[in-house]
């Protein structure tokens, strides 16, 4: 629900889906991804190894990462822009309790460079889900540190 609430919120500051985007280029590992439509909003369902976070991570890391029970991607883009493109991708990673999901935000935190190479992913904490803001350039994280900051505000 928090989820969905804020991309409906994000697509009137121009932040949209564009899911032919997202076939075409193959990009953050969503387009083989199912798509589930909810409220005419497209969300993506994503097993722990369709991120390929379990390529990169190792260790306690891993583990506390692996316990998550579902996760639900949302790609935006800004379409304020025709030339170049800013876009990033908002995963809600779900885990069965707030301790569970908690682990996953500091091992998120403590991994974040080697998750997400040459960007700055952003993470936030809610109850048991962890929100993982991440783009696929650095150039593009200014913009997407302003779409994490409005989710914490409303959240």
């Amino acid at each position: 629900m928090v989820f969905r609430k804020f991309v409906q919120e994000i697509e009137k500051d121009g932040w949209v889906s564009d899911t032919a985007r997202v076939k075409q280029l193959d990009m953050y590992n969503l387009s083989n991804a199912e798509l589930r439509m909810q409220n005419n909003l497209p969300f993506y369902t994503l097993s722990y190894e369709d991120t390929h976070v379990d390529q990169i991570i190792d260790g306690n890391e891993e583990e506390a990462l692996s316990k998550v029970q579902q996760i639900w991607a949302y790609y935006c883009r800004d379409k304020t822009h025709a030339y170049i493109i800013s876009d990033g991708v908002i995963e809600e990673w779900q885990f069965e309790d707030a301790s569970s999901a908690e682990a996953a935000f500091n091992a998120f935190n403590r991994q974040k460079t080697n998750l997400y190479f040459n960007t700055e992913p952003y993470f936030h904490q809610i109850k048991t889900s962890v929100y993982v803001f991440h783009t696929r350039a650095m150039a593009f994280s200014l913009d997407q540190k302003g779409v994490f900051e409005k989710f914490v505000k409303m959240n």
